[in-house]
């Protein structure tokens, strides 16, 4: 199969991670390799499934603010 796994250690610009806690269709570990793979990287969990952007916008609003004002 295709990946971009190796690419992942050449990027350089900050980078937010945001993966659901309980995603039933990606498994966190992927997000937690990305987050290892990336070196400028934050990895933020949130406690809900695959479509927090949409059930936890309150929660991950705040989250990109910071990240992006930093």
């Amino acid at each position: 199969g295709w990946t971009r796994l190796p690419g992942l250690r050449r990027l350089t610009l900050p980078t937010l991670i945001l993966h659901g806690e309980d995603d039933p269709m990606i498994p966190k570990v992927n997000a937690q390799l990305m987050a290892h793979l990336i070196r400028n990287s934050r990895l933020e969990l949130i406690d809900c499934g695959h479509l927090f952007v949409l059930t936890r916008i309150d929660v991950i609003s705040p989250m990109i603010g910071e990240f992006v004002s930093a």
